[in-house]
């Protein structure tokens, strides 16, 4: 499979963009944001 990137400005959208590509094509998902906060176990 290949991978779709989204770059951007902070608050310009690539999460918002990535999650509603994700429910429409039933692609998977990851952002880079959510999973650091997972690993350290902390919120930016």
């Amino acid at each position: 499979m290949k991978a779709i990137y989204l770059i951007g400005f902070m608050g310009s959208g690539k999460t918002t963009v990535g999650k509603s590509m994700s429910a429409k094509w039933n692609w998977p998902v990851f952002d880079t944001d959510e999973e650091l906060e997972k690993k350290v176990k902390k919120k930016h």
